[in-house]
């Protein structure tokens, strides 16, 4: 059911560059100006309410989407902000991890940033969904 839902590739992320030299709360760095934006726009025939409980399960992801091995939450408190999960890719085995940020399910986004992931650093994933209409989501 689950990959059926949201099969690989159907996540829609903007990823906001931040300038390393941004010191701030979670979601300053988030609305802060970045060096670099890209972003892709997925529509998916599904509900935000539908959608968000998937996105907003930050270890959880390795159950839907795969490109990853392993997923696994690694530190801080699971399901919140400070939680860091540890990701093992299935294309090269390569270890990443990665820090949720932001977390607002009323808005239905979250954010997340690379700890550790060569040579990626100083960046901000900005996942956020956004519904079009009766049973469609834009993520």
């Amino acid at each position: 059911m689950i990959r059926r839902l949201l099969q690989p590739g159907l996540l829609a992320i903007t990823l906001l560059f931040i300038n390393p030299s941004h010191q701030g709360r979670a979601n300053e760095v988030v609305q802060a100006d970045p060096i670099l934006r890209t972003r892709r726009v997925t529509i998916i025939d599904r509900s935000c309410a539908v959608v968000w409980p998937y996105l907003s399960d930050f270890s959880g992801i390795g159950q839907w989407y795969k490109a990853f091995r392993s997923v696994r939450s690694y530190s801080g408190p699971r399901g919140q902000v400070g939680e860091v999960r540890e990701i093992i890719r299935a294309s090269n085995g390569q270890l990443v991890r990665e820090k949720l940020i932001y977390l607002d399910s009323e808005s239905m986004e979250l954010a997340y940033t690379h700890v550790l992931n060569p040579p990626v650093r100083d960046n901000v994933a900005l996942i956020s969904l956004t519904p079009l209409q009766i049973g469609r989501a834009h993520v």
